[in-house]
């Protein structure tokens, strides 16, 4: 948690450091581009670690739970505790993958703003597509939050069918 802490706080003063900088617009905006992805890119990876750090709790309720020698079916209290660990595990999935999406939105369309000539402010199809992939960008780690949840029922089906 402390690198995440670290990566949003260097991506909030690099942000800030960027909307008082002298450089022209155009490299203004490139570098905050850049640094939104970078950070998007870390966000991204941390929502995955987190989603694939409960899969190790969910084996070993399986374990747990699973009779020694019986048709390798879990009894309901079994059931019951894998379906519970599955919904903390997407809930937490869902909650980091919004938190970091907030802070990167909370910085990022300010920071936007601030640069002469904004893509927001702009009008016109070319800047609203080059605007769509900031959004797109910045909220990645909550797409990934969707995706996993999507993924991940499709992962234990084809596992389970083994």
């Amino acid at each position: 948690m402390s690198i995440v802490a670290l990566a949003g706080f260097s991506f909030w003063i690099a942000a800030l450091a960027l909307v008082g900088s002298s450089q022209a617009a155009p490299g203004r905006r490139k570098s905050l581009t850049d640094l939104t992805t970078l950070a998007a890119a870390t966000f991204l990876l941390s929502v995955v670690t987190v989603h694939l750090l409960f899969q190790p709790g969910a084996d070993l309720i399986v374990a747990a739970y699973l009779p020694d020698g019986r048709n390798d079916t879990l009894p309901l209290v079994g059931k019951q505790a894998l379906a519970d660990f599955t919904n903390l595990r997407n809930a937490m999935t869902w909650y980091w993958g919004t938190a970091f999406s907030l802070a990167m939105a909370s910085i990022y369309f300010p920071a936007e703003l601030s640069i002469p000539d904004s893509q927001i402010e702009k009008q016109g199809l070319q800047s609203i597509w080059k605007l769509m992939a900031s959004v797109v960008t910045v909220v990645s780690p909550l797409l990934a939050s969707g995706a996993l949840q999507i993924i991940q029922p499709l992962v234990d089906s084809i596992s389970a069918s083994r």
